[in-house]
């Protein structure tokens, strides 16, 4: 028999696509993150977040579903900018920097989800800012979508 309210403790990975409007770009400095204009109308233009994290999550179960409250922490392996444009030739040319960007390696949160069978549709808030303080403007990430 399946619990009504059972405790779910697991390891994640998670890839977070920050996409920016316009042609500026952040700038990691020696102080503080920047943000500059780039020289072409970027087609793509955003900051990447690799991350492993374990959710905590309280459960209870509904006929088939299984819903979820908790929270969880997030630490960050990997972290990127890319920014795709075409030249004067009309070539696409892509840049892409790796750096921490002043982003907090460790983030933690709350997160909701539902369950039924296989797919898992989840919201993640974060309580710890993007960015560390006095780096960039106070920051956090709210994410939606659907697992397997």
């Amino acid at each position: 028999e399946k619990a009504a309210i059972s405790l779910g403790v697991g390891l994640e990975f998670s890839w977070n696509n920050l996409r920016f409007d316009g042609s500026e770009y952040p700038s990691k400095t020696t102080t503080e993150l920047v943000w500059l204009q780039a020289s072409q109308e970027p087609t793509r233009n955003k900051l990447t977040l690799v991350n492993i994290g374990v959710p905590v999550l309280v459960y209870k179960t509904f006929e088939n579903w299984r819903v979820g409250i908790g929270g969880y922490g997030d630490f960050t392996i990997s972290s990127f900018t890319k920014l795709r444009y075409k030249d004067s030739n009309g070539e696409n040319v892509e840049n892409k920097t790796f750096s921490d960007f002043y982003t907090n390696r460790f983030r933690y949160g709350l997160q909701v989800e539902a369950k039924y069978k296989f797919i898992r549709l989840f919201g993640k808030y974060d309580l710890q800012t993007l960015f560390q303080s006095g780096k960039a403007k106070d920051t956090r990430i709210v994410a939606f979508g659907i697992g397997i």
